[in-house]
């Protein structure tokens, strides 16, 4: 009996050592990605339109890869010449395109579409090894946003009771079509303090300077899920983020 134990026992502490392995190695690995993709929802009210704004490609995906070893080397180290895909059940195998600077894009006219609760796996081939992570896509944000509200004031989006781990919000002028506010990260950097914040980001505060003046706008709100450490493979999971949500879209008036 004392010899079963001592060996369960010892079984035991390899399996945590080699947890231990694991955990050392994914905070350790160079490669590092910051990726966000964002779904739109059709909006309902015919007071919407996306056609002329940078909504209207559809679904979009943006993903930033670097190889570093730090915070410090993020945009010194992006990694141009990877190859990079995207797959999901319903979608298939997607490449993404390469810009610049360790970009790779894809969006609807691309053929991507969002399907909640299928897994988006992006995958990474760079030299002879292949990097993936993957996030299962939430459905789109079911809440209440006033119709009505004063110019120049504060909009407040509360996902606290939903879960999500992050809100992204957009706010359109009808009239123009111009975008007079977003919290969508842009660039590597940005990306990485998005999603790697202590405050809460599961509430989020439009400043007033969004409703300047009389008008109507679109509200956009997209509750966003981010993958944990397990959902890494071959990726430094103390770095790296990968976001992925549906924005849908509400009228407000302001007056």
């Amino acid at each position: 009996m004392l010899i079963l134990a001592l060996f369960a026992s010892l079984m035991s502490g390899c399996g945590q050592l080699e947890d231990v392995k694991d955990a050392f190695e994914g905070l350790t690995d160079p490669l590092v990605v910051e990726a966000v993709l964002i779904g739109a929802v059709e909006p309902e009210s015919e007071l919407i339109d996306l056609s002329e704004t940078d909504f209207a490609d559809g679904t979009t995906i943006k993903v930033f890869v670097a190889d570093a070893t730090s915070i410090d080397d993020l945009e010194s180290g992006a990694l141009d010449g990877a190859t990079v895909d995207l797959k999901s059940p319903s979608l298939g195998t997607l490449p993404l395109d390469a810009v610049v600077g360790g970009l790779y894009t894809a969006n609807g006219q691309d053929g991507l579409e969002y399907f909640a609760n299928e897994e988006y796996v992006i995958s990474i081939t760079n030299g002879d090894t292949l990097h993936k992570v993957a996030v299962s896509a939430p459905h789109p944000v079911d809440i209440d946003v006033p119709e009505q509200h004063s110019a120049g004031a504060n909009l407040l989006i509360d996902l606290t009771e939903f879960d999500y781990d992050a809100v992204l919000v957009a706010v359109l002028d009808v009239t123009s079509g111009e975008i007079t506010y977003s919290n969508e990260p842009d660039g590597i950097q940005e990306m990485y303090d998005f999603t790697h914040t202590g405050s809460n980001v599961k509430r989020h505060e439009i400043p007033g300077s969004a409703f300047a003046t009389q008008s109507i706008y679109a509200v956009g709100v997209a509750g966003m899920r981010n993958a944990t450490a397990d959902d890494y493979d071959d990726m430094n999971t103390g770095l790296s983020s990968y976001m992925v949500g549906q924005m849908r879209f509400f009228p407000v008036q302001v007056m």
